[in-house]
C-alpha cells in the first residue's frame, strides 16, 4: 500500500526554500546598494574637491586675461590718441600682446571615473550629463587660447624680432639689451605707434576678450556643476 505524499509539508518546505533564496538575493542587493552608495559618496567628495580647484583656477585665469586685455587696451587707446606711454606702460603693453598662457586643469577624478566606466554609480542623470559635457566646455576655453598663442608665434613674435625688440617672455620687468632706458622707450613707442603693430595688437586684444567671456561662461558652468554635486552629497 503506497503512502500518500505530505503535500502540505512539501509545499511549506518549498516555500521556505524560495523565501530563503529571495531573502538572500534581497540581502545581497541591499548590501551591494549600500556599497554603491558609499562609493558614490566617495566619488562625489572627490569631484567636489576637483571642481572647486578648477573653479578657483578659472577665476584666476579670467582675472589674468582681464588684466592683460587692460594693458593692451591702454596701448591701443594711447596709439589712437597719439600719446606716448611711459617706459613701464610700454613694457607691460608689449609683454601683454605676447602673453601666451593656456588653461589646463589636468586630469583627475572625473576623467578616471569616465575611463573606468563607473560613471553610472552616480544616480543623478543631470549630474552625469554635465560631467560628460565638461570636455566640451573646457575645449571652448582652450581652443581660443591655443589659437591666440599660435597668432603670437606666427605673427607677433616675427614682427617684434624684425623690429629688434627683445621681449623677455611675459615678464614686463625684463628690459631690452644693454641700452639706456631712453633708447628703450623710444624704440617701444616707435613700435606701439606703428599701424602694423596696432593691427596685431588689436587682433590679439580680440582673442583675449573672447577668452575673458569664455572664462566667465565656464566659471558659471562649473558653479552649476558644483551645485549639482552638493545636492547629491549625503543623500
Amino acid at each position: 500500500m503506497s503512502q500518500r505524499l505530505p503535500w502540505l509539508r512539501v509545499f511549506a518546505e518549498g516555500l521556505a526554500i524560495v523565501v530563503s533564496i529571495l531573502l538572500a538575493f534581497g540581502i545581497q542587493a541591499w548590501w551591494d546598494g549600500r556599497q554603491d552608495r558609499g562609493a558614490e559618496q566617495e566619488i562625489l567628495s572627490g569631484l567636489h574637491e576637483e571642481f572647486t580647484r578648477i573653479a578657483q583656477g578659472l577665476q584666476r585665469g579670467g582675472a589674468v586675461w582681464d588684466s592683460v586685455s587692460a594693458e593692451i587696451g591702454n596701448a591701443l587707446s594711447a596709439a589712437e590718441a597719439g600719446r606716448d606711454l611711459s617706459l613701464a606702460e610700454a613694457r607691460r603693453s608689449v609683454s601683454a600682446v605676447t602673453f601666451p598662457v593656456t588653461f589646463d586643469p589636468g586630469s583627475g577624478v572625473r576623467d578616471a571615473l569616465i575611463a573606468s566606466g563607473r560613471l553610472e554609480l552616480i544616480r543623478d542623470a543631470e549630474l552625469r550629463n554635465q560631467l560628460v559635457a565638461w570636455d566640451g566646455e573646457l575645449r571652448e576655453v582652450q581652443d581660443n587660447e591655443v589659437a591666440g598663442r599660435a597668432f603670437i608665434l606666427d605673427h607677433v613674435i616675427p614682427y617684434l624680432a624684425e623690429h629688434g625688440a627683445l621681449v623677455g617672455g611675459s615678464n614686463p620687468r625684463v628690459p631690452w639689451a644693454a641700452v639706456s632706458e631712453a633708447v628703450e622707450l623710444t624704440a617701444y613707442n616707435a613700435i606701439l605707434g606703428d599701424p602694423e603693430f596696432f593691427g596685431l595688437a588689436s587682433t590679439r586684444y580680440s582673442y583675449i576678450r573672447v577668452s575673458v567671456s569664455e572664462f566667465t561662461a565656464t566659471s558659471d558652468f562649473v558653479a552649476g556643476l558644483l551645485s549639482l554635486i552638493e545636492s547629491q552629497q549625503h543623500k
